[in-house]
């Protein structure tokens, strides 16, 4: 995930949106400041890149480069605006839906629940679920 500090508003006014296009590494692009302008400084904004790459397949330089350069070349963000990027890595950020998820999600939620495990949230679910959805997941469980 590639974080940027904004010094403008002045952003798309998209909560989130897609990049289909093979120069640009991000594949979403999600704005926090527009979901609550509490989460930067007054007259700031800002926008996380979601790039799905191993770890070391491109160096710092690239990855800024062929995300927040390619912004910056396509008039959607300005350099000078730029107070700081930051650069994190999840290892396990997101489910991935192929065609064998349904038989693969059966066969491994049947045998944990053989076990007595109930799997919850994100990952447990193997759904894309939002950060609230995956909370009352785990408080809607019955003990």
């Amino acid at each position: 995930q590639i974080s940027v500090g904004l010094k403008t508003k002045n952003i798309p006014p998209y909560l989130w949106w897609y990049i289909y296009d093979e120069d640009i590494l991000p594949a979403r692009v999600y704005s926090p400041s527009l979901k609550s302008p509490d989460n930067v400084p007054e007259g700031c904004s800002s926008l996380q890149m979601e790039v799905y790459c191993n770890r070391n397949e491109y160096t710092r330089e690239e990855l800024l480069a062929r995300s927040v350069g390619k912004l910056v070349s396509l008039n959607i963000l300005k350099q000078e605006d730029i107070l700081f990027t930051d650069i994190r890595f999840e290892p396990y950020a997101n489910v991935i839906f192929d065609h064998n998820i349904y038989e693969a999600r059966k066969t491994v939620r049947d045998y944990l629940f053989s076990l007595g495990i109930e799997t919850i949230g994100r990952f447990g679910k193997w759904g894309y679920l939002w950060s609230d959805q995956s909370l009352m997941s785990g408080l809607n469980l019955k003990a």
